[in-house]
C-alpha cells in the first residue's frame, strides 16, 4: 500500500475493504497454485477519496403545540457511519441517540 500502512490478507476471491484514510493505495492480486508457484499477478493503483463533512439539520414538524403534545422532528442530516445525540431539556426523554 502507498501509505504506508499494513498489508490486509483476505481469504476470499473477490474481497471488499475498507480504508480509513485518503489518498492513493494501491492493490495487488497474485494468483499461485497450491505448491506457492506464482502463475500470474496484477496491481492497480487507485485513490480514495476524503470523508464528505458532516451536515447537521433537522425539522420540527409542528413547533407550536401545548404541553404533554408529541413533538416530532424530521432529520435532514447527513453523515458517514455516524450516531446522532438528541438533546432535549426539559422533554420526557432529555437524550436520545439514533443512527
Amino acid at each position: 500500500m502507498l501509505d504506508g500502512s499494513e498489508d490486509k490478507a483476505v481469504g476470499q476471491t473477490a474481497p471488499y475493504l475498507t480504508f480509513d484514510k485518503a489518498g492513493a493505495h494501491m492493490i495487488k492480486v497474485v494468483i499461485e497454485y497450491d505448491g506457492g508457484k506464482t502463475m500470474a499477478s496484477g496491481n492497480a493503483i487507485f485513490k480514495v477519496n476524503e470523508m464528505p463533512a458532516p451536515v447537521a439539520d433537522f425539522e420540527i414538524t409542528e413547533n407550536n403545540l401545548p404541553a404533554s403534545e408529541y413533538f416530532s422532528f424530521v432529520n435532514r442530516s447527513s453523515a458517514v457511519n455516524a450516531t446522532y445525540k438528541w438533546t432535549m431539556p426539559g422533554a420526557d426523554m432529555e437524550e436520545v441517540l439514533s443512527t
